[in-house]
């Protein structure tokens, strides 16, 4: 069961691998009661190329993160929610 107040992180990356794998998509949710109350989601460009297999499985590609913004400027709005 979910606490009263929570923020639900959804992330997609170039692999499993904490150590060479970066991230292409963070998604939130923001719930309360039960319900959702907020959504936030931004693609994030991951400045290598995507393999083949990631882009099948998430149906994200290169085009699609090329002119999107690298992590540091991304994870600023959602740092705050981790306050």
């Amino acid at each position: 069961m979910l606490p009263a107040q929570c923020v639900v992180l959804d992330l997609e990356t170039t692999g499993t691998s904490p150590q060479y794998d970066r991230i292409i998509e963070i998604g939130l949710c923001e719930i309360e009661q039960g319900r959702v109350v907020g959504e936030w989601s931004s693609l994030v460009n991951p400045e290598v190329r995507l393999s083949p297999f990631i882009v099948q499985y998430t149906g994200i590609s290169d085009a699609l993160v090329a002119e999107a913004p690298p992590l540091p400027p991304v994870s600023a709005p959602w740092a705050r929610c981790a306050d």
